[in-house]
This record gives structure tokens, C-alpha cells and sequence, in this order.
């Protein structure tokens, strides 16, 4: 059964946090006592840089390190929003550098199984005392497995924000490359990071150029807005030499002003000036459906159009017990990049297929892409018409 039937697509917000996975439980258990009927969460890690010192403080180094984390995605209702951002704030201590971020966005859920409706939360907390910042944006790279720590390192090295990174499976142009494909393998990195708006496209394009992502089958990347939500700014850890850190002193800055524009860069050349070549008129759809039933449904989106998919486990945790009608536990995300255009005709092939049925409890919402970049291969040169 459908939720909805009479509203083809419904405005809600979506809330992601990134989490260190000491912090995490606490979070999904508040989260299930102020009224999540349920949401998502998947295994995953951040990145950081670890300052290392030699003998005597001599021949100091840089390492990437990773701390184990978990990823929770919950759709809420737009009247919820600001009471979610609190429980996951308040609950998980995001007034403190290095403890995970959170933000919210707007997306258009298009179909749902009933059991998959959007929540309705009342935090039973005080305010948390982290600033919410709403000039964010997020940025998406998906890479090969191997290469995500270089990307991610970009994120790191300028201050920017601590991405979370976890394993995705990638099918579609992959699999229509014949032989080719075994040069490009299947398992994935995905690496998410809420940045401010102002750093957005340079992040972006110092990603690109480090990720080698205008290289055939290197990667894909893509921009999004964000509403509001509290990054992670805590990028390096080790000795401290002062009072306090960098990232606290950035994170006072933040409450003093109320917003993070004072750390805009200026002075950055952007990469249009180089002519690189963005896609646009673009959408993220993200189609969440029982385990061993995204595949099938990705090759239905993919006839209506679509060029592939990245998917990626994530366990479903709900408040009340489970019964015969519940939804299971094990699940499957997939993430679609789109034309605009494409998207009626490929949620009419989901649902034609039963994605949206008890088969498949399936939930798919639909997020603008501001702009993306990947590897477009050169028209092939007109050949000589024959004399």
C-alpha cells in the first residue's frame, strides 16, 4: 500500500548525521523516545589527520586516520525539522568539535509504503547550545575503494569539515562496458561533507583535480544544498601546544558572529575560468528498498532512462516491534543521478515493479544537484564522406 495516494509528491525534510559510533546509540534511542516511528542507519567511518611527532618533537608528521561511524538518515515532517536537528544536537554533544555533524535538507518524497511515511518528533531536551548554520551546502564524491581517503584528505587539509565516508557498490554504465569493465571495479567509496556555501566550489573542484575525477571511470561528484546543520570542523588531532585548539576557537567565532561567513576564502580561482564543463538540470534520487531488491528495480529505473547506480547497505531500526508486516531490517540504498525530465517516467517504472509494495517497502525521494562533474568522453570525429 502506498502512503499518500493522493499527493504524487509531498515536500519533507531529510536529516543526515554523521556520528562517532560511541555517540550514535544514545542518539537513535532519544531519537526513538521523542517519536521516530523509524530511520536508517549505516556503518561508516570520518576521516582525520593525526599530528605525529619523532624524538624530541623532532620530524613531526601527518597521517589520515579514521574513527568508526555510523550514518543516520530519518525523513521528518517540515514542523519537525528544528526539534530532529535538536535531539541529534543535544544527544550526540555537537557544541563539541569532533563528535560528528548533522544537517537537514529539503527533498520531495515522490512514493512511500505506508510503513515509510514521513515522522513527527518532539524533543524532550533542552536547546542545544551548537550554532545552526543555514549558508551550507553538501558535496558527494563517489569513488573507487582505495582512492576515497585522497579525496577526502581535500576537506581536511583546508579546514573545511571532517568527511563521512562508506562502501557503495556501483552498477549500470559499469555493467554495459563488456570486457572493459574489469579495469573498473564495482565496490565504491562515497564521501559526504557539509562545507559552507561560500567554500562549495572550490572544495569541489580542488576534489576533482586530486581524485583525478576527469579521468575515464575515476569517479563522480556532485553539490547540494543544505537548509541548516552544525559540521564537523574538529580536522586534525594530537599534541596541543595552546589553551585551546584551532577548532574551538573556530567554533566560538561561529556562536560570536551567528553563522561561519567571516571564514570565507577569497582571492581563489574558480575552475569555469579553466572550462571545465559542469552537468546541470540535474536530481538526486534516492530509492530505499528491502535487501536484494535494489538491483532489479535499478535495471527498471535504467530503462526508463537512468545510467546507473551506486548502492549501499543500511540497516532499518525501528521503535515498536517487529511483525509479519513490518519493515525488515536489512535494506538497500540506492542513489540515482538524473535528468529532471527522467524522473516521472522512472518512478512510474519503480512503481510498476512494485517498489512501493509490502515486496519491497520501498521510500524514494527526490534532492536538487546544484551542479555535478565526471568524466564525459569527446564526440567521435565525423568521418569523411565517401566520393
Amino acid at each position: 500500500m502506498l502512503w499518500g495516494p493522493k499527493q504524487p509528491g509531498q515536500r519533507v525534510v531529510r536529516i543526515r548525521a554523521t556520528l562517532n559510533r560511541n555517540v550514535s546509540g544514545a542518539v537513535v534511542n532519544e531519537l526513538l523516545a521523542s517519536g521516530v516511528r523509524g530511520l536508517h542507519v549505516r556503518a561508516g567511518r570520518t576521516a582525520i589527520v593525526e599530528q605525529r611527532s619523532g624524538l624530541f618533537g623532532l620530524f613531526s608528521r601527518s597521517l589520515l586516520a579514521d574513527d568508526p561511524a555510523e550514518l543516520l538518515t530519518l525523513i521528518v515532517e517540515p514542523g519537525s525539522e528544528a526539534a530532529a536537528l535538536n535531539v541529534i544536537m543535544s544527544r550526540g554533544n555537537l557544541d563539541a568539535p569532533g563528535r560528528g555533524s548533522v544537517f537537514s535538507e529539503d527533498v520531495v518524497l515522490r512514493k512511500a509504503h505506508e510503513l515509510c511515511a514521513p515522522n513527527q518528533v518532539r524533543s524532550r531536551l533542552a536547546p542545544a547550545p551548537a550554532v545552526l548554520h543555514s549558508n551550507l551546502a553538501g558535496l558527494c564524491a563517489i569513488v573507487q575503494r582505495g582512492h576515497g581517503d585522497e579525496t577526502a584528505r581535500i576537506a581536511l587539509d583546508t579546514g573545511t569539515g571532517v568527511p563521512g565516508i562508506h562502501f557503495g557498490r556501483g552498477t549500470g554504465v559499469r555493467d554495459k562496458m563488456g570486457l572493459l569493465r574489469i579495469a573498473i571495479p564495482a565496490e565504491k567509496e562515497v564521501i559526504t561533507v557539509p562545507v559552507s556555501s561560500f567554500d562549495a566550489e572550490m572544495l569541489m573542484d580542488m576534489m576533482i583535480d586530486t581524485g583525478k575525477l576527469d579521468q575515464p571511470g575515476r569517479g563522480f561528484i556532485y553539490l547540494y544544498p543544505l537548509r541548516k546543520g552544525v559540521p564537523n570542523l574538529r580536522v586534525s588531532r594530537g599534541a596541543q601546544e595552546h589553551a585551546a585548539s584551532m577548532e574551538q576557537v573556530i567554533a566560538a567565532l561561529d556562536q560570536i558572529t551567528g553563522n561561519s561567513e567571516w571564514r570565507r576564502r577569497t582571492g581563489l580561482d574558480s575552475s569555469d575560468q579553466v572550462g571545465r564543463k559542469y552537468l546541470s538540470g540535474l536530481v538526486e534520487m534516492n530509492l530505499t528498498v528491502d535487501e536484494g531488491k535494489a538491483n532489479p528495480l535499478v535495471e527498471e529505473a535504467m530503462r526508463r532512462g537512468a545510467s546507473g547506480a551506486t548502492i549501499a547497505r543500511t540497516r532499518h531500526i525501528r521503535a515498536s516491534a517487529r511483525t509479519a508486516r513490518s519493515v525488515p531490517p536489512a535494506r538497500e540504498s540506492a542513489t540515482l543521478i538524473v535528468a529532471e525530465s527522467q524522473v516521472e517516467g522512472i518512478t512510474e517504472a519503480l512503481d510498476d515493479a512494485g517498489a512501493f509494495s509490502d515486496h519491497a517497502h520501498g521510500m524514494l525521494v527526490v534532492h536538487k544537484v546544484q551542479r555535478a562533474f565526471t568524466y564525459i568522453a569527446p564526440p567521435a570525429p565525423a568521418t569523411a564522406a565517401k566520393a
